[in-house]
């Protein structure tokens, strides 16, 4: 119950984990957590990563499913935009102290040729926007701390400049294999 795609009761195979259950019931809906989901059985409660599941998939057997167990997805709490030179720029759920670099962890890390002197964040305060930009190369070497909030939206990008330790070939290329 709560926000599930559907919601209800489903038959299952007792082989299954509460991550097959999620799937069967649509998974979580674009404002439930993923990283706060609940397994109630009884008066115990068991919290659920699915962040911890894509890094790890033997991480499900820890939660098995027995019958009248029940699966609750909470709202998502801080939901934060990734766009940019990043791998995989997209909306990310951060958890308790999680903050920029936590979420670059969760993309895939930075592009090649990303430019590591220029990080913004936009922010929505009150009833105006404001800008925030640090040097991303601090970032990663975590001489500053940057804290997100709920609806940031975090941009980084391409420099223009080639990185020594990459290769750009966009010439045809031919190899002749030696006999």
């Amino acid at each position: 119950f709560g926000e599930t795609n559907l919601r209800g009761s489903f038959n299952m195979s007792a082989l299954n984990t509460a991550f097959n259950a999620l799937a069967v019931a649509g998974g979580p809906t674009s404002q439930g957590s993923v990283r706060t989901i609940e397994l109630i059985r009884g008066k115990s409660r068991k919290k659920m990563d699915v962040y911890a599941f894509l890094s790890d998939p033997a991480f499900q057997f820890q939660f098995d499913i027995q019958q009248n167990d029940i699966l609750y997805v909470p709202m998502a709490q801080k939901i934060v935009a990734l766009q940019g030179a990043v791998k995989r720029p997209m909306k990310y759920e951060l958890a308790g102290k999680e903050g920029l670099t936590e979420l670059l962890a969760f993309a895939g890390g930075i592009n090649f040729n990303t430019y590591v002197d220029y990080l913004q964040i936009e922010r929505a305060q009150a009833d105006s926007l404001i800008l925030l930009e640090y040097k991303l190369a601090d970032v990663l070497s975590k001489k500053i701390n940057v804290e997100l909030a709920d609806g940031d939206i975090v941009r980084d990008r391409k420099s223009t400049r080639l990185n020594s330790s990459h290769l750009v070939i966009s010439y045809a290329v031919f190899c002749l294999k030696k006999k």
